[in-house]
C-alpha cells in the first residue's frame, strides 16, 4: 500500500530545520502542495548539524591547474561546491515557507529544483570522500544565506537565485569540468556537466517567472539590475569565463549576455564615483557665472567614459549616455573591461543618493571640483567618509598663479643640479595690465622671442595668449584686461623652446600618505593642446641626448628620481594642507634654452584632479606586459571624410586603416592586448573628438597605422615625437 503523499511544507521544514545531514538530503516519494499553511518567518540560520554551523567568512581560491593533480586539493575545491548547494537547497525550502501564495506551477518548480540541488550535493559528497575530504573539514561560509534569506517577494528570490547565482554557476561548472579533465579526473568533471545542465533549467525557470513578474518597459539587463538588493550587482551573475551557449539555451537573449560579458561591479567593497566634467578650472575663472559652450558639452560627452580606466574594477562611473554593446565588447575582448557604469540625469541638478544603489561609498573622484560640482555630487559625497576638500580650496588648488609660486621655490632650490630649470625662465604672477607689460617686456629684453600670458584658470593651452615682439596687440590687452577683471591674475612668462613633455603622477592619501608613480611622457601639439600619451617609461621614450641630461650623462641615473620626489613632496604637502586627498597631475617639460643646452621644468602646471595621463597609466596596466605605443586623441575634423554618413563613420574607417596595418593580437587569460587598436571612447557616439591606443613594441609601426589612418593626425604627432 502506498504511504500518503508528504506536504511540501513538510519537506521544506525537514530540510531548513533539519540538524542532520541526512535531513538536508532527504527528500519524498511522493509530495502534495494542497496545505501550504501561512508564511514561515526568516530563521537567523538555518539548522544545522555540529560541525557545519554557518561561519562568517569563507575563503576559497581557485587552485591552480598543477595544484589539481593533487586529490585533496579536488576535494577542497569540492568542498566549496557542495557548501554552496547545501546553502541553495535551504534557500528553496526557505522560498517554499515563505511564499505559500505564489502560483502553483511556480512553486512546483522550485521543488523540483530542490530535488536537483539535492542530488548535485549527494553527488559532492561521494566524490568528496573519495578524494579524502569530508564536509566540515574547512569552514562552511553563508554569504548566499546572508544575502539572499530576506528574499521580500518570489520576484526577488528568482532575480537573486537562478538570475545571479545560479547562472554564474554555468561558468564555474563548465570551466571546472574542463580544468578536472585536464587533471585526468573524468568522474568530476561528469558531475560538474550534470550539475551545468541542471542549472541551465534552473536559470530557465527563474527566467520564465521573473519575466512574467516584472514591469514592462526596461530591458531584461537593467529589470534584473534592478531588481538586486546591495550589495550584490550583475557582476555575481557571471563566474569564470562566459558560458554563452548554457545561457542560450537557458533563454537568455544575445543582447542580455553581452551587456553582461562586460559588467563589472563591486562585490561587497565600497566603490569609489567616478564623474567626468572637465570644466571646474572654467567654472573657477568665472565665478560661478559659467555655462558651458555647446563644444564643451560635446567634447565631455565624447570623453566621459575615460574616467573608467583610472578606475579600479569595483568601482562606478556616471555617465550621461550609455556606451554602445559594440564598444563594451569591443573592450572587453582586448582585456580593458570597464567597471560599472550608472546612466544620470542630464542637467546640472543634483543627483539623488539613491542612483548609486551600494550601501557605503569609499570616495567620490569628480575630474576636479567646483562650486557646480559639489552641488551635483553633493548627495553621494555626503555618503563617503572621505568627504570633499573644503569649498574654500577650490580656487586656490586649481590656480596656476598658485602653483607658478611654488615652481620658483623649488627651480631656486634645485638650481646649482646640472640641467635645472633656468631662474630668468621663471612665470610672474601680476594683477594689472601696467606690470603685465613691463614683465613681458622684462622677458624680451632678455632674448625669448615669445611670451605666454595664461589666465589663472584654463585647461590644455587653452585660455592664454602668446605675444611676440614688439608687445600686446589691441585684442590682447583687451583679453588681458577681461581676463584680469574675471580672475584677479594671470601669469607671464617665456614660451621655452618645448623638446618634450613629461607627466608626473602622485596621489596623495587622507592622512598625507604619498605615492608617485613613474613619470611618462605626453604629446601636445604647437600650441600646447593635448594630442595623446607615448606608451612606456620616460626613458625609452625620449631622445637619446634627453635621457642622457635627465639622468646626468649617465654619472646620476638618481637625478630624475630625486627631482620627482623633491617636486611630488612640495605638491602634496599644499594639497593636503589645504584638505585636498586624491589623484594629482604635475605637468613638466624638457626644454632648450637661449644657449642651445637642455634643461628640465619638473613642474610647468599642477591638476588638483586626475588627468589624461592617468588614463593612459591605467590602460598600459591592463595591456599584455609592458607593452609600448601610443594612446591618442583624435578631433574629427582632421580625419579623413567617411564613406558612411555622419562623423562615427570618420572614426569607424580611420580606425579599420589603422587595423589593416596593425592588426589585433590578444593574449592570456582573461585576455590582454598584445598588439593592435582599440578605441577607448566609443566610436558609435563620437561627435567631436575620439581616442585610440595603438599597442606595439616598436613605435614606427604605430605610426605607420596612424598614418594610414589619419595623415594629419600622424603628421602632428610627429611633429610632437621630433625630439627623438
Amino acid at each position: 500500500m502506498d504511504e500518503s503523499p508528504v506536504q511540501l511544507r513538510a519537506w521544506a521544514e525537514r530540510v531548513l530545520h533539519g540538524q542532520r545531514l541526512a535531513d538536508k538530503l532527504w527528500s519524498p516519494a511522493r509530495w502534495a502542495d494542497d496545505r501550504p499553511g501561512t508564511a514561515a518567518p526568516v530563521p537567523e540560520v538555518p539548522g544545522r548539524p555540529p560541525g557545519l554551523a554557518v561561519s562568517a567568512t569563507e575563503r576559497q581560491r581557485l587552485p591552480s591547474a598543477e595544484a589539481l593533480v593533487d586529490p585533496r586539493v579536488r576535494g577542497r575545491l569540492l568542498h566549496a561546491f557542495a557548501n554552496h548547494e547545501l546553502l541553495a537547497l535551504e534557500l528553496m525550502a526557505l522560498a517554499l515557507l515563505r511564499f505559500p501564495e505564489a502560483p502553483a506551477a511556480f512553486r512546483r518548480g522550485l521543488a523540483t529544483t530542490l530535488a536537483e540541488e539535492q542530488r548535485h550535493l549527494g553527488a559532492y559528497l561521494a566524490r568528496m570522500r573519495a578524494l579524502g575530504v569530508e564536509l566540515g573539514e574547512r569552514p562552511l561560509g553563508g554569504f548566499f544565506w546572508r544575502v539572499m534569506a530576506p528574499m521580500p517577494s518570489p520576484l526577488d528570490f528568482v532575480a537573486h537565485m537562478a538570475l545571479t547565482f545560479e547562472q554564474a554557476n554555468l561558468d564555474f561548472a563548465l570551466d571546472q569540468a574542463a580544468r578536472m579533465r585536464a587533471a585526468g579526473d573524468h568522474e568530476t568533471a561528469r558531475i560538474l556537466d550534470e550539475v551545468r545542465a541542471d542549472e541551465i533549467g534552473h536559470v530557465k525557470l527563474g527566467l520564465v517567472w521573473f519575466e512574467r513578474w516584472r514591469e514592462r518597459g526596461p530591458s531584461l539587463f537593467e529589470a534584473h539590475r534592478q531588481a538586486l538588493r546591495p550589495p550584490t550587482t550583475l557582476r555575481r551573475a557571471r563566474g569564470v569565463g562566459l558560458d554563452r551557449a548554457g545561457r542560450r539555451e537557458a533563454g537568455l537573449p544575445d543582447d542580455y549576455v553581452e551587456q553582461l560579458a562586460s559588467f563589472e561591479a563591486s562585490r561587497g567593497r565600497p566603490p569609489v564615483v567616478h564623474w567626468f566634467d572637465p570644466t571646474a578650472e572654467l567654472e573657477l575663472g568665472t565665478r560661478g557665472n559659467y555655462t558651458p559652450s555647446a563644444s564643451t558639452r560635446v567634447m565631455t560627452a565624447d570623453l566621459e567614459l575615460l574616467p573608467a580606466f583610472t578606475a579600479a574594477r569595483h568601482d562606478v562611473v556616471l555617465l550621461r549616455r550609455a556606451p554602445s554593446r559594440s564598444h563594451l565588447r569591443t573592450l572587453a575582448e582586448a582585456g580593458l573591461v570597464v567597471p560599472e557604469w550608472i546612466v544620470v540625469p542630464e542637467g546640472r541638478a543634483p543627483l539623488p543618493a539613491a542612483i548609486v544603489p551600494h550601501p557605503r561609498l569609499e570616495a567620490v573622484r569628480p575630474w576636479g571640483w567646483s562650486p557646480q560640482v559639489r552641488r551635483r555630487l553633493g548627495a553621494l559625497v555626503e555618503r563617503s567618509p572621505r568627504g570633499a576638500p573644503p569649498p574654500a580650496s577650490d580656487a586656490l588648488l586649481h590656480a596656476k598663479t598658485t602653483w607658478v609660486r611654488v615652481r620658483a621655490e623649488l627651480s631656486a632650490a634645485l638650481s646649482a643640479e646640472p640641467g635645472a630649470d633656468e631662474l630668468e625662465a621663471q612665470g610672474r604672477v601680476v594683477d594689472a595690465i601696467e606690470p603685465a607689460v613691463a614683465a613681458i617686456e622684462h622677458m624680451h629684453g632678455l632674448g625669448f622671442g615669445r611670451v605666454v600670458i595664461k589666465a589663472s584658470f584654463g585647461t590644455s593651452g587653452r585660455n592664454a595668449q602668446r605675444v611676440d615682439p614688439p608687445g600686446l596687440t589691441a585684442a590682447q590687452r583687451a583679453w588681458l584686461s577681461h581676463t584680469l577683471a574675471a580672475q584677479g591674475a594671470v601669469v607671464v612668462e617665456p614660451w621655452l623652446d618645448r623638446q618634450c613633455d613629461v607627466s608626473l603622477r602622485i596621489t596623495v592619501g587622507p592622512r598625507g600618505e604619498l605615492r608617485i608613480d613613474e613619470p611618462t611622457r605626453f604629446l601636445t601639439d604647437a600650441r600646447g593642446q593635448y594630442l595623446g600619451a607615448v606608451l612606456g617609461p620616460l626613458s625609452r621614450s625620449v631622445s637619446p641626448p634627453i635621457a642622457r641630461m635627465l639622468n646626468g650623462g649617465g654619472q646620476d641615473p638618481g637625478r630624475l628620481e630625486r627631482r620627482c620626489e623633491a617636486v611630488a613632496a612640495r605638491v602634496a604637502a599644499l594639497a593636503t594642507q589645504h584638505g585636498y586627498a586624491g589623484p594629482i597631475g604635475i605637468d613638466g617639460l624638457v626644454y632648450r634654452d637661449r644657449e642651445g643646452g637642455l634643461r628640465l621644468r619638473s613642474l610647468v602646471e599642477v591638476n588638483m584632479r586626475p588627468t589624461l595621463g592617468f588614463v593612459a597609466h591605467g590602460l598600459e596596466r591592463r595591456l599584455a606586459g609592458r607593452r609600448a605605443g601610443l594612446w591618442l586623441l583624435w578631433r574629427l575634423a582632421d580625419l579623413p571624410p567617411g564613406r558612411g554618413p555622419g562623423p562615427q563613420a570618420r572614426v569607424a574607417e580611420a580606425i579599420e586603416r589603422a587595423r589593416a596595418v596593425l592588426p589585433t593580437v590578444i593574449e592570456g587569460h582573461p585576455p590582454r592586448l598584445r598588439q593592435g587598436v582599440v578605441p577607448t571612447t566609443d566610436p558609435a557616439r563620437a561627435l567631436a573628438v575620439a581616442t585610440v591606443l595603438l599597442v606595439t613594441p616598436d613605435r614606427a609601426l604605430a605610426l605607420r597605422a596612424l598614418h594610414a589612418a589619419a595623415p594629419a593626425v600622424a603628421a602632428r604627432v610627429r611633429e610632437a615625437l621630433v625630439g627623438q
